[in-house]
């Protein structure tokens, strides 16, 4: 159910993103449900998870421009203009990431609870410039599988080294790509974020991640039920922060 609603998200404000690849793992009981998501998503490449490393810089490798990364509990809120983001990255060096899901009315960071400051930065032209290391929480965060837009050669000699398995253990060795390489200075984000993420339930008990209560098993209910997540009306909010958890509306699946 919820990654029906990123991929019609996806497709609804994000259509000039490129080649969409759907790296999954499922378990049996999910099989029938996911089937449907292909059926319906046919214009997507779905890829088994079996060597999440290797595969992941697989994709790298055959991306001869750039390249974000996404969770299924995101929702895309408002278009992007991926030439607009491709040609910041193409013409300034100084940018490391353009983020997708940071915007300047996000003062709430959800995975630690706490308020976050807006840093010092620059508007122009409706984006947002900042250095990312005077930033806190999510704005001292640029290494996100959570829409951060990275040059895909780039991005590849940074994590060639890493060691990780899981989308959670790939965000968490990224961490350490500070310590290890000169980075580029400036972050830009859009002045309102194009997309958040609604963390209601966690599938993994390797990261402790903080989430809601909503079970996956309600949500295959629902599906089964005839019901999908309508995306329109999530796009109406306005988060405070990157993570917010707001309440699925259904409706009938389309």
């Amino acid at each position: 159910m919820q990654l029906q609603a990123l991929l019609r998200s996806v497709h609804t404000f994000a259509h000039s993103a490129g080649d969409v690849t759907v790296l999954y793992r499922y378990d049996d009981e999910y099989a029938a449900a996911l089937e449907e998501v292909k059926a319906a998503h046919n214009n997507c490449n779905f890829i088994e998870d079996n060597d999440f490393k290797q595969q992941v810089i697989s994709f790298l490798e055959s991306s001869p421009g750039n390249c974000f990364f996404l969770v299924d509990d995101i929702v895309f809120r408002r278009p992007i203009d991926m030439d607009v983001c491709n040609d910041i990255l193409k013409n300034n060096p100084d940018v490391l990431t353009i983020s997708l899901r940071l915007g300047l009315h996000l003062n709430y960071c959800y995975p630690v609870n706490s308020y976050q400051q807006i840093p010092d930065g620059q508007v122009q032209q409706g984006f947002f410039l900042w250095p990312w290391r005077a930033g806190s929480h999510d704005w001292g965060y640029p290494f996100s599988v959570d829409g951060h837009i990275f040059r895909s050669k780039q991005l590849l000699d940074y994590i060639r080294h890493l060691e990780f398995t899981t989308p959670n253990s790939f965000e968490a060795e990224m961490q350490k790509i500070p310590h290890y390489f000169a980075l580029p200075n400036l972050t830009i984000c859009n002045v309102e974020s194009s997309l958040f993420n609604n963390p209601l339930n966690r599938v993994q008990d390797a990261f402790q991640n903080r989430s809601g209560n909503v079970t996956t098993e309600e949500l295959l209910t629902r599906w089964n039920d005839g019901l999908e997540i309508d995306i329109e009306k999530l796009s109406r909010l306005i988060p405070n922060g990157a993570h917010f958890i707001t309440e699925l509306p259904m409706r009938e699946r389309q």
